[in-house]
Parts: C-alpha cells; sequence; structure tokens
C-alpha cells in the first residue's frame, strides 16, 4: 500500500488521495480539497466513483472474497458498515466472474479432441498456442510499470508479471484475488476502467484484454489511459468484438488520435479458444490494438 499511495488518484477529481484514517490494512484515503473518501478494505484500496453505493451493492461478494483470502477482521466488517451507513436502497449484486477452470488452473480438465479426420482440425485450434503470449509480447520489454484492466482469472497476468511492476485494476475483489494468485508482489486495485483512478504518466503500458466492447463509455477509458502513459507508453487493446470503431483501422486510427495516442498495431487474427470441459470449447477470434503515447 506504501508503494501504491503515490501513484492513486480520486476516480471523481484525480486529485492526491492520503491515508486519513486507520492504518494501510483498514483505513479510509481522502483527497485533501473537496473530502472525496475511499476505503481500504483487507490492504485493497476501493477506488470508485461512489465508493459507498457500490459497496452497499456488492456488500457481500467483497465480504466473501476477503474472507476466501482470510483478510476478513472485525475492523474490516467495522469500516464497511461505517462507509455504507445510510446509504438506502441496497440491492445486494454479485459480480460476473466470467473464467473457466482451466483458465484458473492450467492443470484442470481441458477439452478431449476426438481421435481421427474428425478431430484433426479440432487439434489443430486447440495446439494452436497461448494467445496471452503474443499479447503480452505486444507491451515492450523496458515497461517496467504496468497496469492490467479486468485480468479476469489471469491467463494473461502470468506473463505480464515477469520483470515488471504490476498493478491489477478491477471492479471484482474475487477476479483481483484469482490472477494475482502465484504472481508474486502484484498491486490491487478495486476501480473501474472509464474513471481509472491513477496518476497522470505513472504506468509505461496500460493493457486491457477483452474489456473495451463491456464499457458504457469507451472514449472516457481511453482518455483517462492515455493520461495514465508516459510519453512512448503503449496501449495494449484486445476485443472479440471490437467497438467503438468496429473493424475499421481509419476509425479506430482517429479514435486514438482524439485522445493523443497513435496507432501502432492492428491485427484481427488472434485466436481465443476456451476449455470449458471435457466436450466443450468455445472459440473467438480477437482483435489486437495498440497505440502509443
Amino acid at each position: 500500500m506504501e508503494a501504491l499511495l503515490p501513484l492513486v488518484r480520486c476516480p471523481v477529481t484525480c486529485e492526491p488521495l492520503s491515508l486519513v484514517e486507520g492504518d494501510e490494512s483498514e483505513g479510509i484515503l481522502a483527497t485533501e480539497e473537496d473530502g472525496h473518501e475511499y476505503p481500504v478494505l483487507g490492504g485493497v484500496p476501493v477506488l470508485v466513483p461512489d465508493a459507498a453505493a457500490f459497496l452497499a451493492r456488492h456488500r457481500d461478494a467483497v465480504v466473501a472474497a476477503l474472507a476466501e483470502e482470510g483478510r476478513v477482521s472485525k475492523a474490516t466488517i467495522a469500516l464497511l458498515h461505517e462507509v455504507v451507513d445510510g446509504v438506502r436502497g441496497d440491492d445486494y449484486q454479485a459480480f460476473a466472474e466470467d473464467w473457466t477452470a482451466r483458465e484458473v488452473d492450467t492443470d484442470a480438465p481441458g477439452f478431449e479432441v476426438p481421435e481421427g479426420e474428425t478431430g484433426a482440425p479440432i487439434r489443430a485450434l486447440v495446439e494452436q498456442g497461448d494467445p496471452w503470449k503474443r499479447i503480452a509480447a505486444a507491451v515492450p520489454e523496458g515497461a517496467r510499470d504496468v497496469v492490467e484492466i479486468g485480468p479476469g482469472a489471469g491467463p494473461l497476468t502470468a506473463h505480464l508479471a515477469k520483470g515488471r511492476k504490476l498493478l491489477l485494476v478491477d471492479r471484482s475483489l474475487r477476479a483481483l484475488f484469482t490472477a494475482a494468485r502465484g504472481k508474486g508482489a502484484v498491486q490491487l486495485l478495486v476501480g473501474e476502467a472509464e474513471a481509472l483512478p491513477l496518476a497522470p504518466e505513472s504506468a509505461d503500458a496500460v493493457v486491457a484484454a477483452n474489456v473495451i466492447d463491456l464499457l458504457g463509455d469507451p472514449m472516457s477509458f481511453l482518455a483517462r489511459a492515455a493520461t495514465v502513459l508516459r510519453p512512448g507508453g503503449k496501449l495494449v487493446l484486445t476485443s472479440p468484438d471490437p467497438w467503438p470503431w468496429e473493424e475499421d483501422p481509419e476509425a479506430a486510427e482517429a479514435l486514438f488520435a482524439h485522445v493523443g495516442l497513435t496507432l501502432e498495431t492492428f491485427e484481427d487474427d488472434l485466436l481465443w479458444l476456451r476449455e470449458h470441459g471435457p466436450r466443450e470449447i468455445q472459440l473467438y477470434r480477437m482483435q489486437l490494438v495498440v497505440a502509443r503515447r
């Protein structure tokens, strides 16, 4: 948390935050000027624009994720109640956590390819390689400070974490803990892509695999990501459903230029194969887009 504090910003005003109550495990971060407050729960800052409403909606999911990691104490529950006290209309919601057993554990049973001619083309797809290696290769070797947004179960995280300072940002605490497991000293932050709560010029690369097509306001995300990048930094995106530029590289070039980025890579041949079990697979064609500040 001590190393993370200089990097974070208020998701509403982009002002610096300081610890004004509690400690780095359970505390309150706040801005100096306007008093926006954000809790730290189990050592993870919750930096979404309306933290109280967010935690009121997702209280059960947050507590469950913290409990699974052994990060719940009386102080945690007390702080959570303090933050959501007085927030009306609590409608508890779970997070849409979309990952397969194989994405969490590569030793889990995978798809059993049939023998003979029937299985030959499927076998070629299953053995076509790891798309996450290709995505990670789009991040320059010299990029030391990297932000990954929406890591899911962490198949890309495993490649990005090697030899780098990696910060994971997601709305779901369980996703953060799952992605970070076994990856070393990875920093965690609950946040939203469209209100990325990070300091200007604090990252060498921002990576968001299969996230932008899920956002209601992708341009806000692109604009905020552009400010987080240092000069020469890279924004690396993938999507199975390209939006808002669809499949038009010229449209993508114009959109990135609007936020001060230069389109460098526009590839549409990346295959993402998801093994759900011995008898089920999904195959997506992903688009890989890289832009430079």
